[in-house]
């Protein structure tokens, strides 16, 4: 019984290793290159629609953002100038 469990352990601890890095043929690399062209092709008007259609408020969101940052660069600025 001892023995069993020991072999057990011994078993377990050696299966606990890191699995080798995946190395694809050149077959699989063409036919993953393939289907990614063919997924890009489908996706590529969906993705460009979404990025029209959020074009404006990124636009105006980022604005604000550069607006905001240049109106405290100032007023830190003026707090400088006002200590010295």
């Amino acid at each position: 019984m001892k023995r069993a469990l020991i072999l057990l352990l011994f078993l377990l601890l050696l299966s606990c290793g890191e699995e080798p890095p995946l190395v694809l043929s050149w077959e699989e690399k063409s036919l993953a290159d393939s289907l990614y062209k063919a997924e890009v092709v489908v996706l590529r008007p969906q993705l460009d629609s979404i990025c029209n259609t959020r074009f404006d408020s990124l636009v105006a969101h980022y604005k604000d953002s550069l607006w905001t940052n240049r109106i405290q660069e100032i007023t830190e600025q003026l707090e400088r100038i006002k200590l010295q």
